[in-house]
């Protein structure tokens, strides 16, 4: 059966695309069939963060009325894509009400484990288009208190739409210590799947284009991703030397600098 994940986050550049992308390879990594959907339709940015720059047809055109292709997605390493247009003029005519039925005809057609959708910022009617089809939605926030309000706000949100199966991911984390996701649990009361810290091979990822677990498969943040689509595909996880490595470090230099 087929697990509907959503990507989403209070704000644009908390680092939703980033996650959507390397989680999705992640999951294609442990075997699983992953389709990878743009449901930013106003923003989106999937086309470019993986350099996709011929396709023959976007969400936008089966959100105004077209019938679904399977020619529409585009193969991105095992991972079929299916890009939200980025020309302003194929805004034109769409209809969110459409969505549920493009994500149940790629249920039928591709019989996909999983469908990842990079979700827009906010709480407008793309957020609500988005999560009405989710399973599971999964909230990107960095370690601020400002990106925990808006989390809480996406929770109410889902909650007033009948979704309770939510989750956080704090990105951008600087030496993240376990007190501190204990507390981001306590305040937001959502599960912390995982921290993403702060990392040149990150930084690097993102100016190249090439995800990091591609770019790095072998880093701290890959492994991380890793450790998060096993949660997610609830498959045991066994944790390298390198990682528990790291994270003992993390808390010893949160207790002795923070």
């Amino acid at each position: 059966m087929t697990k509907v994940v959503s990507i989403l986050s209070g704000k644009g550049g908390t680092g939703k695309t980033t996650v959507s992308i390397n989680l999705s390879l992640a999951l294609k990594k442990l075997g699983y069939k992953v389709i990878l959907l743009d449901g930013n339709v106003s923003m989106p940015h999937l086309s470019t963060y993986l350099g996709i720059n011929s396709y023959k047809y976007s969400l936008n055109d089966f959100l105004s009325g077209k019938d679904f292709d399977r020619e529409a997605f585009v193969n991105y390493n095992g991972i079929k894509v299916l890009i939200s247009s980025p020309n302003l003029e194929d805004l034109s005519g769409i209809d969110l009400k459409r969505m549920k039925k493009i994500v149940d005809n790629i249920k039928n057609l591709e019989k996909p484990d999983f469908i990842i959708i990079d979700g827009p910022p906010g709480l407008g009617r793309e957020v609500i288009s988005v999560i009405e089809v989710s399973d599971e939605i999964i909230i990107v926030v960095q370690p601020f208190e400002q990106h925990y309000i808006d989390a809480i706000k996406i929770k109410e949100l889902a909650s007033t739409l009948g979704k309770k199966n939510l989750k956080v991911i704090l990105n951008n984390g600087f030496w993240v210590s376990e007190k501190k996701i204990e507390e981001v649990e306590k305040i937001i009361n959502l599960e912390v799947l995982g921290f993403i810290p702060h990392n040149k091979s990150l930084m690097y990822s993102l100016l190249s284009r090439i995800p990091i677990f591609e770019n790095n498969p072998n880093s701290i943040v890959s492994e991380i991703f890793t450790e998060i689509a096993c949660k997610i595909s609830k498959e045991d996880y066994k944790e390298s030397l390198k990682l528990k490595f790291y994270k003992k470090m993390k808390d010893l230099f949160s207790m002795v600098f923070i």
